[in-house]
């Protein structure tokens, strides 16, 4: 259980440890007026395997870090696309055209897009 730390919070962590291990083309989608079991989606590319294990290593520290409960995640880093639940953040991580594939954007075409990056 986290306490006081908002959801906003933990989207901009893990935003940064994804951007800190030069993840790409980051998205976060706020998908709570869905009917699923989220409230966001954080979707990225990343370029290799070892950055996969990096990137989703740099992930879970932020979110222990935050004391935020990580449901289940991917611990395999021979995947095309791995995931992180993080219960009401689930973060998806896309190697290669993994990403336009599945498009998950265009499924959720629909969602909102959330603006942690400054640059933005």
């Amino acid at each position: 259980m986290r306490e006081n730390i908002d959801t906003k919070t933990i989207l901009k962590a893990i935003y940064d440890a994804i951007e800190a291990k030069d993840g790409e083309d980051i998205v976060v989608l706020d998908v709570r007026k869905f009917p699923i079991l989220t409230d966001y989606f954080v979707i990225a590319s990343v370029k290799s395997k070892p950055q996969i294990k990096a990137m989703k290593s740099a992930i879970l520290e932020e979110l222990d870090k935050l004391n935020h409960k990580v449901i289940y995640y991917d611990r395999s880093n021979e995947l095309e696309w791995t995931i992180i639940d993080a219960n009401d953040i689930v973060i998806h991580l896309f190697k290669g055209d993994a990403r336009y594939f599945y498009d998950l954007e265009g499924l959720w075409i629909e969602a909102k897009r959330v603006k942690l990056d400054e640059r933005s």
